[in-house]
């Protein structure tokens, strides 16, 4: 089994490398989504997170649903720990990047945090900064702690918005 620590020295390197010229974030969301969603009847490990990540680019993105632009995130002391969670944010981050994309937010300079029309801040705008700002703030929270659960796969997806490596 490995720790967030090891997660990170695995998903680095490989977000460099296999996703440097990937420029559409909400697209590999919801490709993420297609994947995660296969582990929802279990608490997944780190290891199924960095398979499903690693996946992400031969898989069929799920297609957007109205509706999605309705939810929000859990709450810290809401969440339930479960897939849900997940789920929320996913929609949620998707969303808000269609938003983002349609008033022409999404090209502004990447590394100065922008401010979606919902006022939520974004650092990492495209899949290799993102994967890089979550696996670096989810090894900094969660050392050499092995247990992942959705907790720790909600809290990778809230990082890789908001959190700079």
């Amino acid at each position: 089994m490995i720790n967030a620590v090891e997660l990170r020295n695995v998903l680095i390197p490989y977000a460099e490398k296999e996703l440097a010229d990937e420029e559409s974030l909400e697209r590999w969301l919801r490709a993420l989504l297609v994947q995660l969603g296969q582990h929802r009847d279990r608490q997944p490990s780190f290891e199924d997170l960095a398979s499903s990540i690693r996946r992400c680019l031969e898989t069929e993105p799920h297609p957007y649903e109205p509706g999605w632009e309705l939810g929000k995130p859990p709450a810290k002391e809401d969440a339930r720990g479960d897939y849900e969670d997940a789920e929320r944010i996913l929609h949620f981050q998707i969303s808000d990047l269609r938003k983002m994309e349609q008033a022409e937010q999404r090209h502004r300079e990447h590394f100065l945090g922008t401010t979606s029309r919902m006022t939520h801040l974004w650092n990492n705008l495209d899949p290799a900064s993102y994967i890089a700002g979550a696996a670096s703030g989810l090894a900094a929270e969660y050392g050499i702690e092995p247990d992942c659960g959705w907790a720790g796969i909600a809290r990778f997806l809230e990082l890789g918005r908001i959190y700079e490596a």
